[in-house]
């Protein structure tokens, strides 16, 4: 018998079978699959410019962070961060926010 590897596609050679299948059948529910796969882990976010009492007008970053609670389901929790004052230019502020993650 040649080797498996070197039968060519479409020669009509078929391998010997020993009657194993490819696997097991998973039967499974497909219009379900997308609620159970796991969210981006990156924060991604915005920025804004804010009136604060104290600070005057400042950027401020806000986010989304995916945490797992007690129960082990996936909760998303609105963070935020102050990144500056509002005389800097808001690109060098976004820039400030991505060295944050």
């Amino acid at each position: 018998m040649t080797d498996p590897a070197s039968t060519l596609i479409g020669s009509g050679q078929l391998r010997e079978s020993d009657g194993a299948t490819l696997g097991q059948r998973v039967d499974f529910n497909i219009r379900g699959l997308g609620r159970r796969l796991p969210k981006a882990e990156a924060p991604e976010g915005w920025v804004k410019k804010i009136e604060r009492s104290r600070e005057g007008r400042v950027w401020v970053g806000f986010f989304h962070l995916w945490t797992t609670d007690a129960l082990g389901r996936r909760v998303r929790t609105k963070k935020e961060k102050t990144l500056g004052p509002a005389s800097m230019p808001k690109h060098d502020c976004a820039a400030e926010a991505g060295r944050l993650h």
